[in-house]
């Protein structure tokens, strides 16, 4: 029985391991170019790499190929070299990679893979986070113990199962492979970042009685070790920190006693005489809350985004079942960057831009630019289940052969048969409610088309420079793609 025109493909089990994920997003200092993993299912196994996209938009560039998880990774200072964690030797390790060509090499190996790794800045020496190497209940082999001696409450961990040894903060040499480890193995480090004064920063909760609750605070240490020092504190738990350009120290958290892992968490300024909530009346959890098969399981807290300059932040709050890129100033005020049917997972701040991995529409994420209140698509995912939804309209900007103009567009993103896109060379006004502005040209796809992945372009016809046509010609000049599977096919005027 033939399928009725403009149907859409029948969900199989298959199409499960064509799932791809979009994860780890870091934003070069300079702000020209963005790197981020992209998770997909290869011979029943999850599998990443790294890939790399310029501001701009265009043609992402895979960075990592081996056959391997490569995630996390990190711009150094320069940013002329990738920091990221891979298990291409066996088990999760720090791997360097110069920008400039060349292979990777492991910086580090430590027994039990290692979590996390953020570069020092002076671009020589890395932190990261791996197994103290004390074993806390195994009585016997520790491959293969007779018994577990269980002598503490947080024996185990949802999630993550036996927690017969602590995270511990280490911190090496690039090059050296020698690793120490610069915090006591009788509690668990969540995360470590460096000081303005080269010190090692982490959070940990060090009281006698953490078994019954950890709720982690902010310490430094010496990189060489030695005696920690208190950086902050919350009355609850801190779950992120992050130095400004000028030293000034952020935290996400919640300063109420005894409170859950769903609390409103938010963002405060702690130190130098200063202990108070950034944003203070908005209400929101800085956090990302909702949950699904298509959003970075590990993006409840993220990273604090970056830094506009040394007065204004980027983080991620959650509304009403989205999240979004919020910037929050040091004087009290803050306002969203973008609206629209978002969840956000990840942002990354550098040179007055801001990036961001997003979810539209319950579809699979994206790497996105955050301009005019709207997010521009840098990166396409091929992830099933990214089928058109609901009538929705997304702009996007292409350039033109003249230094002073640009064309603009809109997809009118429709459940059916077809899908539309109008073309205009008007660069004033606000995004349309509904619909093209007068003069624009309007083209018509298949919905269909959406099925590959090739990218569209705008060419611009030297005889009516007032009314670009979409086509499919390499050679034309690219547009930033658009949210959607690109679009092949034929196309009619509308």
């Amino acid at each position: 029985m033939p399928k009725p025109a403009g149907s859409q493909p029948r969900f199989q089990p298959r199409d499960l391991l064509k799932q791809v994920m979009i994860q780890h997003l870091a934003l070069a200092p300079d702000g020209s170019s963005i790197v981020y993993s992209r998770r997909t299912i290869e011979d029943n196994r999850y599998r990443s790499r790294v890939w790399r996209v310029g501001y701009e938009g265009g043609r992402a560039e895979k960075l990592t190929t081996a056959a391997a998880s490569d995630s996390r990774p990190r711009f150094s200072p320069d940013g002329r070299r990738l920091l990221f964690l891979s298990d291409r030797s066996g088990s999760s390790q720090p791997w360097v990679l110069p920008l400039s060509g060349g292979e990777p090499q492991q910086a580090a190996t430590l027994e039990g893979g290692v979590r996390a790794a953020e570069w020092a800045p002076d671009g020589r020496r890395i932190a990261l986070i791996a197994p103290s190497g004390e074993q806390r209940f195994v009585v016997g082999d520790k491959k293969d113990p007779v018994a577990r001696r269980i002598t503490a409450m947080n024996w185990r961990m949802d999630g993550a199962g036996m927690r017969d040894q602590f995270n511990s903060a280490w911190v090496g040499t690039v090059g050296g492979r020698r690793v120490r480890r610069v915090t006591e193995p009788s509690f668990e480090v969540t995360q470590v970042f460096w000081t303005p004064d080269g010190r090692v920063g982490f959070l940990a909760d060090q009281r006698p009685d953490a078994d019954l609750l950890e709720e982690e605070q902010a310490y430094s240490i010496p990189a060489s070790g030695g005696q920690s020092r208190r950086l902050a504190a919350l009355d609850g738990a801190i779950l992120v920190a992050a130095f400004s350009p000028g030293g000034k120290l952020i935290v996400v958290g919640d300063d109420h006693k005894w409170t859950p892992e769903w609390s409103n968490f938010g963002l405060f300024l702690i130190g130098r005489g200063e202990h108070r909530r950034l944003g203070d009346g908005l209400e929101l959890p800085v956090a990302t809350t909702s949950y699904g098969d298509l959003i970075d399981p590990d993006s409840f807290v993220s990273d604090i985004g970056g830094w506009l300059d040394d007065d204004n932040l980027v983080a991620l709050v959650s509304v009403r079942g989205r999240s979004l890129p919020y910037r929050f100033g040091l004087d009290g005020s803050c306002e969203p960057l973008a609206e629209g049917e978002f969840v956000c997972t990840a942002c990354a701040a550098a040179k007055g831009r801001v990036i961001v991995v997003a979810n539209q529409g319950g579809n699979a994420a994206e790497v996105y630019a955050v301009e005019d209140g709207l997010l521009r698509p840098l990166a396409l995912t091929e992830a099933a289940g990214s089928s058109p939804g609901d009538e929705t309209l997304n702009r996007w900007r292409s350039p033109t052969p003249t230094a002073t103009q640009s064309t603009r567009g809109w997809c009118l993103r429709k459940a059916g048969a077809t899908t539309v896109l109008w073309f205009s060379r008007s660069t004033a006004g606000p995004m349309p409610a509904m619909g093209p502005p007068r003069g624009s040209r309007c083209w018509r796809w298949p919905t269909q088309a959406f099925m590959s992945c090739t990218r569209i372009h705008a060419a611009h016809s030297p005889t009516e420079r007032s009314s670009p046509a979409p086509c499919m010609d390499a050679g034309a000049t690219p547009m930033a793609q658009i949210s959607l599977r690109s679009l092949t096919g034929p196309s009619t005027r509308a």
